[in-house]
């Protein structure tokens, strides 16, 4: 019962959840009314019979590729303590990066602020220091043409 739970987990679940049909369903791998043990030497899934198995649908399967972990999940730290402890540990990883930065962000803010006022105060000044500027000179010129 808890490997048909996992099932929805896998590659062929999610794909067959989002309505694609030709994904391979429990019965694809595991047999229909023939459902042995994994131990059972009969079994579609004995380590004499899983590449054969995988190859009914992935022609160029491998026995590298029959041995990957299907119904494994991050969910149970007893059964797979490795990606258990991996799946948490980059969560962790995640989330505490977009805290840290969003904390950055809130710092770093008011700085940014009054950064953009002091250059809009400086912008402001010269800009009355080139329209003082070009007063001067028509004064000038002014006096020179009188």
């Amino acid at each position: 019962v808890e490997i048909a739970k996992t099932y929805f987990d896998t590659y062929h679940g999610k794909v067959s959840q989002l309505g694609y049909t030709k994904t391979a369903k429990c019965y694809d791998c595991h047999g229909s009314h023939d459902i042995l043990a994994i131990s059972n030497p009969e079994s579609h899934l004995s380590r004499k019979n899983v590449l054969k198995t995988c190859q009914k649908c992935h022609e160029g399967a491998t026995k590298k590729f029959a041995g990957y972990l299907t119904h494994a999940t991050h969910h149970d730290p007893q059964k797979y303590p490795i990606l258990f402890w991996t799946f948490w540990g980059m969560t962790g990883l995640l989330v505490g990066t977009f805290i840290l930065a969003g904390i950055h962000t809130l710092l770093w803010l008011p700085r940014s602020l009054q950064w953009k006022r002091e250059l809009a105060k400086r912008l402001k000044d010269k800009e009355k220091l080139i329209d003082e500027t070009k007063r001067q000179e028509n004064e000038n010129e002014d006096e020179l043409d009188a």
